[in-house]
């Protein structure tokens, strides 16, 4: 099964820039990066910035552990950054095939939620195509 990721950069803005990938691996590089580069130039303060990053690989990360397969065929991550704020969108397009994991006070699983809501506003939604999306937002 060909897999593709897709990144857009400021979807809502004449600048938009859209990238194609087929490694997870390098789009977990490759928005940790630009997250860090962007927030820097609208001159994001540097812890600000790396709670973002964080956030980031655990919201990227967490689409491989709650996938059936480890690994989404498809996933579209949008980047949106103003001079006050910051929203990484993950979005995977699996209808509803999410790996639901217990929730289990013990349970070393879930760890990677938690790191994020410490961090950033989190939100998540499934629409009414059954697609989740999980929304990371830092405020200056």
């Amino acid at each position: 099964m060909e897999r593709v990721y897709v990144l857009i950069e400021n979807p809502s803005t004449e600048a938009q820039s859209i990238s194609f990938f087929n490694d997870f691996r390098k789009v977990i590089t490759e928005v940790r990066e630009k997250v860090k580069t962007y927030m820097r130039q609208h001159q994001f303060p540097e812890e600000k910035v790396a709670d973002a990053v964080i956030a980031t690989k655990e919201g990227l990360i967490n689409l491989l552990h709650h996938h059936p397969e480890y690994e989404p065929s498809f996933a579209l991550i949008e980047f949106k950054i103003s001079d006050e704020s910051a929203e990484l969108a993950i979005e995977d397009r699996e209808r509803g095939k999410i790996k639901r994991l217990r929730r289990d006070v013990l349970s070393e699983r879930g760890r990677g939620y938690r790191i994020m809501e410490s961090l950033v506003n989190v939100k998540i939604q499934t629409n009414q195509d059954g697609f989740h999306r999980v929304i990371l937002k830092l405020h200056r």
